[in-house]
């Protein structure tokens, strides 16, 4: 069997840019996350991680997941995510959003799940349970820079070359 590259033009780019991770409140005053003037009314793809103990080695994913035709902080505050965040019993909570820039193509919803897909199917997030073994039937290259967290710095996909 012969191995074939693809042609790097044939892969989607995306530049995920992470903010700084904000708390997630879990009290009986306020529930949730406020990320500020700049970031609350932006479009793109969030994830929330547990932290306990050692801040660089007591890190996990939590859950992935995009707010495409809603902003974040009315996609973060709708309820399901208070509901699931119940169940992690230890350790802070945060939130990180980041803003993807797809390098001259449009956005979409399917842009966007295809890139929530991958990231959740190479990190295993405790907290999703669909797309942890679905992958898209396309090709992408996710460079994730910023606080980027316990997430990959780059995906090749499907060839499954990952940089951390």
């Amino acid at each position: 069997m012969t191995f074939v590259p693809i042609n790097n033009d044939d892969y989607w780019k995306a530049i995920i840019k992470w903010k700084p991770p904000r708390k997630w409140y879990r009290d009986d005053e306020y529930e949730g996350v406020y990320l500020g003037n700049r970031d609350k009314n932006a479009y793109g793809i969030y994830r929330f991680e547990r932290r306990q103990g050692n801040q660089k080695s007591g890190r996990e994913n939590l859950y992935i997941g995009i707010a495409f035709r809603q902003v974040f902080d009315k996609r973060l505050h709708q309820g399901s995510h208070e509901w699931m965040l119940r169940n992690v019993k230890r350790g802070q909570i945060w939130v990180s959003v980041g803003i993807i820039d797809l390098r001259d193509t449009k956005h979409t919803k399917q842009r966007y799940e295809e890139i929530e897909a991958i990231l959740i199917y190479f990190t295993k997030p405790t907290q999703n349970d669909r797309k942890k073994y679905w992958l898209p039937e396309c090709y992408y290259e996710i460079k994730n820079i910023g606080y980027r967290g316990p997430l990959p710095e780059y995906i090749k996909y499907p060839l499954a070359e990952i940089v951390y």
